[in-house]
C-alpha cells in the first residue's frame, strides 16, 4: 500500500527513475524498507501522506522526489505552528488607498513647511489670549 500510494502521488515516471523499471529492483526496494514501514500504523501512514501532499502543494523542494527516508521522517516531525507558516503574498494596495496616503503626506509636508517658515504653529505652541 505504501509504495502504491507513492506511485499514485509522484507518478510512475519519477518512481521508475528512483527505484528502477524492473520488477526485481522494485521488489528489492520494497523488501529493504518493509521492516521500517511495517512498524507504522495506518493512522501514522495517513499522517505521513497528508503531510507529504501538503509539502508537495507548497512546492517544497526537499520532497520533489520520492525519497523514502525523508518521507518516513514525516511521521515524527512535529506539526508547524501557524507562526512558522509561510503566508501567501498580500494583494496589492488599492488605488484609492495610495491616493489617500499621498494626500495625507502632502498635507503633512505643507504643514511642516508652514511651521518652519513661521506662517503657522502647532496647536500646543499657539499663543494664549492672555499674553496679548
Amino acid at each position: 500500500m505504501f509504495f502504491g500510494r507513492l506511485v499514485t502521488i509522484y507518478g510512475r515516471s519519477k518512481t521508475k527513475t528512483i527505484w528502477g523499471d524492473s520488477e526485481d529492483q522494485f521488489r528489492t526496494t520494497r523488501r529493504e524498507w518493509a521492516k521500517d514501514i511495517g512498524k507504522l500504523s495506518l493512522e501514522q501512514l495517513e499522517v505521513i501522506f497528508d503531510k507529504l501532499k501538503r509539502r508537495l502543494a507548497r512546492n517544497d523542494r526537499r520532497f520533489e522526489w520520492p525519497d523514502i527516508p525523508k518521507i518516513l521522517s514525516l511521521a515524527t516531525e512535529p506539526e508547524a505552528y501557524s507562526s512558522h507558516a509561510v503566508f501567501p503574498t498580500a494583494l496589492p494596495e488599492p488605488g484609492w488607498r495610495k491616493e489617500q496616503r499621498r494626500r495625507c503626506g502632502l498635507l503633512a509636508s505643507q504643514t511642516v513647511q508652514a511651521v518652519l517658515a513661521g506662517r503657522a504653529c502647532f496647536i500646543e505652541e499657539r499663543p494664549s489670549h492672555e499674553s496679548f
